[in-house]
């Protein structure tokens, strides 16, 4: 089959129609919230500037959509999925002869080489076939691939798993806290939609986020302005579909805690929690998850995917665990050695960087609370 292939850069002249998009993403195996045009054009929009599109779309002679590509070029010469940094589940939109097609693309890449540094692929699902196919069609053409991380996805089912998730919600340690946060008040659980989710909800969500990440040691996505435009605006766009969802626990009427995430494909997507610090002893976090898991079974969800990271709370609730994996590729040999070895001291320098970093300065932090089982 013959496979033709565009490059576009600019969203304005993206020779795709909404519906052929849909369609496409809808019969493609690996199909995500992030792999929609309106995540991927809001986030574009926002936080795109310093980045060049390099969006392939393939067709048939017949002019059939046949696959995309949604990569964009970096200012460092590194080739990407568009926002793979916000993005926790990534592919191409391939859903049918998906070899022939990621060749083609591939092909295009190779004949572009003078213009990008490395090709990165991050959190590409093991279900999918393409770290697979990215190995080996990289190599037919030249190019020199290098399988990367690899990070856990816990997830926990509940469809056909309800006992155990009613044995879990019946846990004596959630049961325990959730008891201990309503001595202190009464307890509401809301999902908020575009009329109830104010700014003041959206002002504070984004403070206690900034103040938990600042106390961990890390940055957080909202320490930049650009990022809480992109979420409001796709919050906007996506509630009304019923995609993204942000939900609220209340103690009195006070947020204790936040959840934004997506109802995706009879899944609830854990995306950017956050909890007041200060109340952090009553565990409001803890009984967001237990609220959170509550809801999905009362939407019928099949699961609740915690997506990528190896955080331990995860690991409590989680009874399946996926993986995903990333590949760097560069155009020559000498590229492809320097970036192994990076790659390698980089691992080992890692754990320290991340120790020194929690002896930096921070924000007055409260203790964390001891877990009892």
């Amino acid at each position: 089959m013959k496979v033709q292939v565009q490059v576009f850069d600019r969203f304005e002249t993206l020779e795709v129609h909404e519906r052929e998009w849909r369609a496409l993403l809808q019969e493609n195996p690996t199909r995500s919230v992030f792999q929609q045009r309106a995540w991927m054009e809001t986030w574009w929009k926002h936080l795109g500037q310093d980045c060049y599109l390099r969006f392939m779309v393939a067709r048939d002679p017949d002019n059939r959509l046949l696959g995309l590509a949604p990569l964009m070029l970096d200012r460092h010469g590194s080739m990407r999925f568009i926002a793979d940094s916000n993005s926790d589940y990534l592919d191409f939109i391939i859903p049918h002869e998906r070899e022939t097609v990621l060749d083609a693309f591939m092909a295009e890449l190779a004949r572009r080489r003078s213009e990008w540094r490395s090709i990165r692929l991050i959190n590409l699902r093991r279900c999918s076939t393409t770290l697979e196919l990215v190995l080996k069609l990289a190599r037919r053409h030249g190019l020199y691939p290098h399988h990367r991380n690899v990070l856990p996805a816990p997830s926990l089912i509940i469809r056909g798993n309800e006992d155990h998730v009613h044995k879990l919600l019946n846990k004596y340690s959630l049961r325990r806290a959730e008891k201990k946060l309503a001595r202190k008040g009464s307890i509401r659980f809301r999902v908020l939609d575009r009329e109830s989710a104010s700014d003041t909800l959206w002002e504070t969500y984004f403070a206690q986020h900034r103040r938990r990440s600042h106390c961990a040691g890390r940055k957080s996505s909202f320490d930049n302005p650009a990022y809480c435009t992109f979420v409001r605006e796709f919050f906007e766009q996506a509630n009304a579909q019923g995609c993204m969802e942000f939900s609220l626990l209340e103690l009195d009427g006070r947020p204790v805690a936040f959840h934004l995430g997506f109802i995706c494909e009879e899944r609830l997507l854990w995306y950017k929690p956050s909890f007041d610090l200060d109340l952090q002893m009553l565990s409001p976090g803890t009984v967001l998850i237990r609220y959170l898991i509550r809801h999905a079974v009362e939407l019928g969800c099949q699961e609740l995917d915690f997506t990528i990271g190896a955080e331990d709370f995860k690991n409590r609730f989680a009874t399946l665990h996926r993986r995903t994996d990333s590949v760097h590729i560069h155009a020559s040999r000498l590229r492809h050695i320097a970036g192994w070895i990076g790659h390698s001291v980089w691992k080992r320098l890692k754990p320290v960087v991340q120790r020194l970093r929690l002896q930096l300065p921070r924000p007055t932090c409260p203790a964390r609370p001891r877990r009892k089982h």
